[in-house]
């Protein structure tokens, strides 16, 4: 079976292409790779939707909004329905240690063991 880890751990505004290309990447493994939520781990520190100066509020496109138009890359998917965007780890908990773990598969005491931790095996590519 095939896994993707996808990280953009950089942060603030002027690294809006980190998270754009992260998302673009996550976008054609799920449209043309065949990959599904279950074998992607998206690490995202996702503050760029959220910055104040993102003229287009809760989005990240391709190419610095172009004005509004476009794909919005960052369409999250809150009701688990499959039509946007997993975030795995965000913000602060994207991490050196988290990824570790994410590449070992092991959880911290008392972490949540919804964490997709178990992708990785002998037979994954």
């Amino acid at each position: 079976s095939n896994a993707a880890i996808i990280v953009s751990s950089s942060r603030y505004w002027h690294n809006y292409r980190h998270a754009s290309n992260a998302l673009s990447i996550y976008k054609v493994l799920k449209s043309m790779g065949g990959f599904s939520d279950d074998n992607i781990v998206l690490m995202l520190a996702d503050d760029i939707p959220y910055n104040a100066r993102n003229p287009f509020k809760n989005t990240i496109y391709g190419s610095y909004a172009q004005g509004g138009k476009g794909d919005n890359l960052f369409q999250v998917d809150d009701d688990k329905k499959g039509g946007g965007v997993e975030v795995d780890y965000r913000g602060t908990d994207v991490t050196i240690d988290a990824f570790r773990r994410v590449l070992l598969g092991r959880h911290l005491p008392g972490e949540s063991s919804s964490r997709k931790l178990d992708i990785l095996s002998p037979n994954t590519n």
